[in-house]
């Protein structure tokens, strides 16, 4: 084994102008939404799977999610 220096990956940051805090409504754009999400994640939220639709939310998203219709 090789007794050289331990090469580390540089961390991805993402750069965006807004700040956000934990609780705040989930913005428009790409960018922001994953900006968002990480503070969300680094206050201790957790995404939450909705049993009725099986997608993945935030408790702090307004997640409206109606029930599939039933086929006549």
């Amino acid at each position: 084994m090789g007794g050289g220096p331990i090469r580390r990956r540089p961390e991805a940051h993402i750069c965006g102008t807004d700040t956000f805090a934990p609780g705040d409504p989930i913005p428009d754009g790409y960018t922001d939404r994953h900006e968002w999400a990480q503070v969300q994640l680094r206050a201790g939220d957790k995404q939450r799977r909705c049993r009725r639709c099986s997608l993945w939310h935030f408790h702090c998203e307004k997640h409206d999610c109606t029930p599939p219709a039933e086929e006549e």
